[in-house]
């Protein structure tokens, strides 16, 4: 997991889990413009396999083709918790 932070720099733990705090949207890209692809379940655990930033948010790629936000720093939302 890695956590991503405004000014382009990220942390990242040795977690190899992350836990959904809600139910969210996975998309084919990372965006929220992105076509909805399926659904992560709150409480699901996923490994993220790559992240990306879009400069507003940080995401996840879970699978092929598969993004998740874990983070949106306009609304302060952190949507993906590490596990241990």
């Amino acid at each position: 997991y890695q956590k991503f932070y405004q000014n382009g720099t990220y942390e990242r733990s040795r977690e190899s889990g992350t836990e959904a705090n809600y139910d969210m949207v996975i998309r084919n890209d990372y965006s929220t413009s992105a076509a909805k692809v399926d659904i992560l379940k709150k409480g699901q655990l996923v490994k993220i396999r790559d992240m990306k930033s879009t400069g507003q948010d940080g995401w996840g790629l879970i699978e092929p083709g598969k993004w998740v936000c874990i983070e949106d720093w306009n609304k302060g939302m952190t949507y993906l918790t590490k596990v241990n």
